[in-house]
C-alpha cells in the first residue's frame, strides 16, 4: 500500500473530479472497469472547489494497493483510517471529500479529492500542509502497513532523483533557484512520478509514450536513461524508473520498486523496537494536529457562545464594581449617591441591552 499526494490543487474543480470519476483515461481510452464511487458527489465537490477564492483550492491523493494484498474490505478499512488522520475531531458536516475506487489497472487504488475549505468557518482546510506537519502522512503509511500486515516499502528520497552528483551537491548548497535546467528536469520527473503513483504509467515504455504524447521530443534512449531534446541542452532522465529492466514490459513500477528498507519482520526484537518508535512519533504528530484543528476550526455556535460568555462576565464585573463603590461611601452622603447609583445601574441595563443587540447584529447566519 502506498499513499501519494498530488502537487496540483489550484485549478477549477472539474479537473480533479472528472479525472477520478470519468470512465475515460487521460489518453482518451475507455476504462475496462468504470470507477466505483465510495463517497461524495462529484458536482457538489466541483462547486465547492470553484467557490473558493484562494489560490489553493483542493488537495488530491491516491492510496494504491498491490493486486496480491487488495480486497474490498481492506480498502474500506484503510480509507477509514485515512479519514481519521485527515480530519481528526472535525464534525463530518464541516468538510467534504470525494473518493473513487479504480479497479481497471494492475494495482487497485483509491482517488480522494478534498476541497480546501472548512464548511463551518469558511477558513482554509489543508489536510497535507507543507513542512514538518506533512511528515504525519509518512508515519501514517508505516503505521497503517503494520496494522494490516502489509509489506513495507522504501520511500523516495533525493538519491532516487534523476540528477548528477554535481547537481546534488548544488542542491545541498541551496543553489537550486539558479539551476533552471535542473528545475525543469525535476518538474518533468515530478509529473511522471505522480502518474506512476496514480498507476497510470506502469513501465518505461509507457513513460516514453507519455512524454511524446505531451509534446516532448525524445533525443536518445539508452539502457540507463531517457533524454529529452530542448533548445539549449538535452534533459537527461536517468537511474531508477528511467532504466531498462529485464522483462520491463511485464513488470510494473510498483512491483519493481517494492523492497524492504527496514528491519525484516522475522527479526522480531529489532522490528518491534522500530515500529514502536514510529507509532510514538505518529501519535505525537496526530495529537498536535488535533489540537491545532480544535483551536483553528471552532464552529460558529462555539464562537457565539464564547462571545456571549465574555459579554456576561463583563456585565457582571461592572455591576459588582458599582455596588462595592456605593457601600464604601459615608452615610451622610448616602442618599445623594444612591440616586446616582440607581442611574448607573439603569445605564448598565442599557449597556447590557446594547450588548445583546450587538450580539444579535453580528451573529453568523
Amino acid at each position: 500500500m502506498i499513499l501519494g499526494f498530488s502537487s496540483h490543487g489550484t485549478g477549477p474543480g472539474k479537473g480533479p473530479t472528472y479525472y477520478i470519476s470519468s470512465g475515460t483515461k487521460w489518453n482518451g481510452e475507455r476504462r475496462s472497469i468504470a470507477p466505483v464511487l465510495l463517497h461524495g458527489n462529484s458536482r457538489r465537490t466541483e462547486r465547492l472547489i470553484d467557490s473558493i477564492s484562494r489560490k489553493h483550492k483542493y488537495t488530491s491523493c491516491v492510496i494504491s494497493f498491490t493486486k496480491e494484498e487488495y480486497s474490498k474490505e481492506l480498502a474500506q478499512k484503510v480509507l477509514a483510517d485515512f479519514l481519521k488522520s485527515a480530519f481528526g475531531n472535525l464534525e463530518s458536516s464541516s468538510y467534504d471529500y470525494l473518493a473513487y475506487l479504480h479497479l481497471d489497472t494492475e494495482n487497485p487504488h483509491i482517488h480522494i479529492v478534498v476541497p480546501r475549505v472548512n464548511l463551518e468557518t469558511g477558513t482554509d482546510l489543508n489536510i497535507a500542509p507543507p513542512g514538518s506537519q506533512k511528515n504525519i502522512w509518512n508515519l501514517w503509511g508505516i503505521v497503517t502497513r503494520d496494522k494490516f500486515n502489509l509489506e513495507h516499502i522504501e520511500e523516495n528520497n533525493i538519491d532516487n532523483l534523476p540528477i548528477s552528483r554535481k547537481e546534488k551537491r548544488m542542491i545541498d548548497q541551496g543553489l537550486l533557484r539558479k539551476m533552471s535546467h535542473t528545475q525543469l528536469k525535476l518538474q518533468i520527473d515530478e509529473v511522471i512520478r505522480e502518474n506512476i503513483a496514480n498507476d497510470l504509467l506502469q513501465n518505461r515504455q509507457e513513460v516514453i509514450d507519455f512524454l511524446k504524447f505531451n509534446g516532448f521530443e525524445i533525443a536518445r534512449v539508452t539502457d540507463s536513461s531517457i533524454s529529452i531534446k530542448t533548445e539549449s541542452r538535452n534533459i537527461r532522465l536517468e537511474k531508477g524508473i528511467y532504466e531498462r529492466r529485464t522483462n520491463d514490459n511485464e513488470n510494473t513500477y510498483t512491483e519493481n520498486a517494492r523492497q524492504s528498507a527496514i528491519p525484516q519482520r522475522r527479526d522480531r526484537s529489532d522490528y518491534e523496537a522500530w515500529i514502536n518508535r514510529i507509532k510514538e512519533r505518529y501519535n505525537e504528530a496526530l495529537y498536535r494536529k488535533l489540537a491545532y484543528f480544535a483551536s483553528r476550526y471552532k464552529s460558529r455556535s462555539e464562537k457565539d457562545k464564547t462571545r456571549d460568555e465574555r459579554e456576561l462576565v463583563k456585565t457582571k464585573t461592572t455591576s459588582v464594581c458599582i455596588d462595592n463603590h456605593s457601600s464604601s461611601h459615608k452615610s451622610s452622603s448616602f442618599d445623594s449617591f444612591s440616586n446616582n447609583n440607581i442611574k448607573m445601574k439603569d445605564n448598565n441595563k442599557n449597556d447590557e441591552t446594547q450588548a445583546q443587540n450587538r450580539r444579535r447584529a453580528f451573529k453568523f447566519p
